[in-house]
């Protein structure tokens, strides 16, 4: 039992975390204004592709934007919705409340699901790109596919990889035992 006229105990590992929360929120939100600006324009990009001459690669572009625009439009929303959860739960992280952990999971697990449905789409538009693309004399195929993994790797990283790195946090026991005694101190103190 804690004694309300103790000292609140320091919560260094929920403070860290909530800010990390803070932070990944962010960035997937601008992700998010990024993509939502970019399906904006889709089909004004679609006009003037439509209006080049018939290249097969230009066509092959338009089909796998039609193919692909569902998982798109999916991706933002887990993202957005990642980030709401996220950036809500490190306000309440920081504000001490129980809540904050429940949806810093939550976006956590949103952002899981992006990554996932994100990788599905960018594997899918490298195929395509990749079949499309006359071969560079200069650059080995294997070379130019791994350099676009590791980009999209890293993107994917920076993206999701706050928030996931903040789930594993809030699921760690010393998280979870930082706000159960937080919550405790300040029952004992409102009691008083």
């Amino acid at each position: 039992m804690v004694e309300p006229h103790q000292q609140p105990l320091r919560l260094v590992r929920t403070w860290i975390v909530a800010i990390l929360a803070l932070v990944g929120g962010g960035l997937l939100c601008c992700g998010a204004l990024t993509g939502f600006v970019g399906l904006a324009m889709m089909p004004m990009q679609q006009q003037v592709m439509a209006t080049m001459p018939s290249d097969p690669a230009v066509q092959a572009q338009l089909a796998l934007q039609d193919e692909l625009l569902p998982w798109q439009v999916l991706g933002l929303v887990l993202q957005t919705l990642a980030s709401a959860g996220l950036i809500a739960g490190g306000v309440g992280l920081i504000l001490r409340r129980r809540w904050g952990r429940t949806l810093g999971l939550l976006g956590g697990g949103l952002a899981l699901a992006y990554l996932a449905v994100s990788a599905f789409a960018t594997a899918r538009t490298f195929d395509a790109m990749f079949e499309a693309m006359p071969p560079d004399p200069n650059v080995p195929p294997e070379a130019f596919r791994m350099g676009m993994v590791i980009g999209a790797v890293a993107a994917g990283g920076c993206f999701a990889g706050i928030p996931i790195v903040c789930m594993i946090l809030l699921l760690t026991p010393a998280v979870s035992a930082e706000i159960k005694a937080w919550e405790s101190w300040r029952r004992a103190a409102d009691a008083f």
